[in-house]
């Protein structure tokens, strides 16, 4: 038997979203040895899942496959180097740019 999971369309959408803007945002310190990581946009991603849904970060975690830890631990370090604002910033200046804003008048 194979289950299927009915995700609601928000979350669906999310899923498929990609950000690379958060890797031009947070650049990554050169390697110097230990295990690396999980890569910063798609733990971003499954975080924006976690705030557009209200669901745990232990839930989260099991639908992406990472410990609860790495969650909370990415959310501490995106919130504390200001990676939401700075990106949501982005986004509107180059919806500005696009003269989205312009035509909805």
């Amino acid at each position: 038997m194979k289950l299927v999971p009915k995700l609601p369309k928000k979350v669906q959408f999310l899923i498929e979203f990609s950000c690379p803007m958060v890797n031009q945002l947070f650049v990554r310190k050169p390697f110097i040895g230990g295990r690396i990581g999980y890569p910063k946009d798609e733990v971003f991603g499954w975080l924006l899942v976690k705030k557009v849904t209200n669901w745990g970060y232990r839930t989260i975690a099991e639908m992406a496959g990472y410990s609860h830890s790495t969650e909370v631990r990415g959310n501490q370090l995106f919130v504390r180097r200001k990676i939401y604002e700075r990106l949501l910033r982005k986004l509107i200046s180059l919806a500005y740019k696009g003269e989205w804003f312009r035509r909805m008048e």
